[in-house]
């Protein structure tokens, strides 16, 4: 996807990186708004400045917490060392790993393996100039527990509140489009004294008229952009769609699959819940929440309002409403 616009998102994660770590920064936004595209972009222009590590949970499989020690393994670049390493903890005898997964025995604590590679972790990033590790989708840790209830999310935040805000040592920022989670962190006692939160909008209009534009082009599509705009916003994810698809569907066609393929989904999910479909101000909290998990609504930590993911997504919404 190319990346037009946001420069002015650009030059604050400019000037905050510019200074000491201090907070773990929060990001999030509707679905698809671009929050990965902005962090590498980010990453492309900082990067003759500052160290990244980037971890990317979606493509990472962390289904259980053992899982995470290979994602912190990675990050440390141990690729060489990991199995030396994993044996001069345990002395070679109390673990079991492998390329395909990670075994702690039962008389080696989780949390110690844990300790033992933030401290491995710590030394490395001495090494580096101005190090930020950047976690895309970090709810993905949410539901890991482990030594019979701990929370593996906890874990890995006290760290970075270690690594930030009590030794400097680096910036940490974490990515997430799950609203529900970001908002639990944005609530949560004491966190704003140690998390910095960033709601990252939609493209303004006049950068989502470029985008449009530069994709009409691309794909040859001879659409007025301010009619793509109506149904698209400033979404640039929906913007390639329905541009790409009117390439090959033609506009109206292309519109109405889209929209149709949305009223499906909301109206399937809403007769599984067994929820109504209502004007979004009259929704109580309790069923905006499972509009939420659905993704189809996104909740705003700043307004406390729900809002629609997407352009799209509200006039799909509407057309059902209409017809109920």
């Amino acid at each position: 996807m190319v990346f037009i616009g946001r420069e002015r998102e650009i030059g604050w994660m400019r000037l905050y990186l510019e200074h000491e770590a201090n907070k773990i920064l929060a990001v999030t936004g509707k679905a698809n708004c671009g929050k990965t595209a902005l962090m590498q972009e980010v990453m492309k222009r900082l990067g003759a400045t500052h160290t990244f590590f980037y971890l990317d949970l979606r493509l990472l499989d962390v289904s259980a917490p053992e899982d995470f020690v290979k994602v912190l393994l990675y990050l440390l670049r141990l690729a060489r060392r990991e199995q030396n390493f994993i044996r001069r903890l345990f002395n070679g005898s109390k673990f079991e790993f492998s390329v395909m997964g990670f075994k702690v025995s039962r008389d080696v604590k989780f949390e110690d393996v844990l300790q033992e590679l933030y401290l491995a972790l710590i030394e490395e990033l001495k090494k580096v100039k101005t190090p930020v590790i950047v976690v895309d989708e970090l709810q993905s840790l949410r539901e890991l527990y482990y030594n019979g209830g701990k929370k593996l999310i906890d874990s890995v935040l006290e760290f970075f509140i270690s690594i930030t805000k009590h030794q400097h040592l680096a910036h940490v920022i974490v990515l997430t489009s799950d609203s529900t989670f970001y908002a639990e962190l944005y609530s949560k006692s004491g966190m704003h004294e140690r998390m910095k939160f960033y709601l990252l909008d939609e493209l303004d209009r006049a950068e989502a008229m470029e985008l449009i534009c530069y994709y009409c082009e691309e794909y040859e599509v001879d659409i007025k952009p301010e009619r793509i705009y109506r149904y698209t916003g400033g979404n640039p994810a929906l913007i390639e769609t329905v541009v790409s698809e009117a390439a090959r569907l033609g506009f109206r066609k292309a519109v109405e699959l889209k929209k149709g393929y949305l009223k499906d989904y909301i109206a399937t999910y809403a007769e599984e819940k067994k929820l109504e479909l209502k004007e979004l101000e009259k929704l109580r909290k309790e069923e905006g929440q499972a509009w939420v998990d659905a993704n189809v609504l996104f909740y705003n930590v700043e307004t406390a309002e729900f809002e629609f993911q997407h352009r799209m997504m509200e006039l799909a919404w509407n057309e059902l409403l209409g017809e109920s």
